[in-house]
C-alpha cells in the first residue's frame, strides 16, 4: 500500500510523495506527510458533523483527531506527553495497553518507533470501530501524489 510512493515520502517536500484517504464507516481516515495531515485540512474534512482521524510522519510523528471542525487532539506518538487541541486527553481511553514513548529518562523500557506507529493504527481502530491491518491497508483507497514543493 505505502510502496513506491517515492523518496517525497520522507515529507521534506523536495520530492513528489504519497497520500492515503480511506474510509471507515462514518470516518476519514488519512496517511500522508505534513503537507497532507495538517490541521486546516483534516478540521475541514470534519466540518458539517464529519470525523477525521490521521497519521503523520516525518520529522514528529502525529495521531491527529478531529471533529465537526474542530482540532480535538493531537499527540505525537513517539513522545505522548507532546499534545494539542481542544480536548488533549481525549483519546486517553484508546490508549490502554498500547506502547509509544521510544525513550526519555522516565523510560525503561523503551519502544521501538514502529510499535509506536503499530499502537497508533490500533488506536485509530478503537475509535472507528474497524481494525486498521493489512486486510483494510490493502483495499481499495483513495491515493494521491503530492507535488514537491516548488522552490
Amino acid at each position: 500500500m505505502f510502496r513506491n510512493w517515492g523518496p517525497g515520502s520522507d515529507g521534506s517536500g523536495e520530492w513528489d510523495s504519497g497520500i492515503l484517504v480511506g474510509s471507515s464507516g462514518t470516518w476519514i481516515v488519512v496517511f500522508g506527510d505534513h503537507r497532507c495531515v495538517s490541521d486546516t485540512a483534516l478540521t475541514a474534512l470534519s466540518r458539517g458533523g464529519g470525523r477525521a482521524v490521521a497519521i503523520r510522519w516525518n520529522g514528529a510523528e502525529l495521531l491527529k483527531y478531529a471533529v465537526d471542525g474542530e482540532m480535538k487532539v493531537t499527540i505525537n506518538i513517539v513522545a505522548t506527553q507532546y499534545r494539542t487541541g481542544s480536548d488533549p486527553t481525549l483519546l486517553d481511553r484508546h490508549m490502554g495497553g498500547l506502547r509509544f514513548d521510544i525513550g526519555g529518562p522516565d523510560n525503561a523500557d523503551p519502544v521501538d518507533p514502529r510499535e509506536s506507529f503499530t499502537s497508533a493504527l490500533v488506536v485509530i481502530g478503537r475509535i472507528t470501530g474497524q481494525e486498521i491491518n493489512k486486510e483494510w491497508l490493502d483495499e481499495p483507497h483513495v491515493g494521491y501524489i503530492v507535488p514537491a514543493d516548488p522552490r
